[in-house]
Parts: structure tokens; C-alpha cells; sequence
């Protein structure tokens, strides 16, 4: 069965903003410092993260309780395909690929 989570869009000066951090990430081998690219399907409403050696975006963190938390923090044109939803699916098909897919 695949990993999976419902978060709500959120907004960052009235554009969309997705924020994701912690065990979700961890779990699925995503840590401070992988790299990745946001690769839009702008027809099938949904987005992929591919992890990347040399992405042009990079996974952030911070450290909490001696742990160390994973942070994906995407705001406007990469995430505008889900600006119509209020709710994303989120989804790993490997650990590799993370899936974000808006739902009704």
C-alpha cells in the first residue's frame, strides 16, 4: 500500500504554498539537503517531486528535540496547477517520486 497524506493548501501572499516536513518525508527517505525538480502536469491536476542530484530545488530543515525534520516549502507558479483546491493527496510511488494530486 502506498504512503499517504491529505493536507490543505495553504496560501503565502494569495498564492498557494505547500508545506511538508517531518516523519512523512523521513519515512520515505527525503532528508535536509536531497535535491529535487517539480515537474508539473498541468492536464492531469497533479504535480511529481523527482529526487535529483542536481534539482533546482533542495529539501530544507530544522532541528527539533535532537531530530532532525525534513522540510519541502513550495510557494506560487511551481504549485499553481493545485491552486483551484483546497485539499492535496500527497503520495509516494517510490522513494524517489513524490506524488501531490488536488482532490475535491
Amino acid at each position: 500500500m502506498l504512503d499517504s497524506k491529505i493536507l490543505k493548501v495553504c496560501r503565502k501572499n494569495n498564492k498557494p504554498r505547500l508545506w511538508i516536513e517531518g516523519d512523512f518525508l523521513l519515512s520515505n527517505g527525503w532528508v535536509k539537503g536531497d535535491k529535487y525538480n517539480v515537474i508539473n502536469y498541468l492536464y492531469n491536476d497533479y504535480i511529481a517531486l523527482q529526487k535529483n542530484p542536481d534539482g533546482h530545488k533542495k529539501v530544507s530543515g530544522r532541528d527539533r528535540n535532537n531530530k532532525h525534520i525534513p522540510i519541502v516549502d513550495i510557494v506560487g507558479k511551481d504549485i499553481s496547477v493545485l491552486d483551484q483546491y483546497q485539499n492535496i493527496k500527497l503520495f509516494f510511488i517510490d522513494n524517489e517520486t513524490l506524488v501531490i494530486k488536488g482532490v475535491e
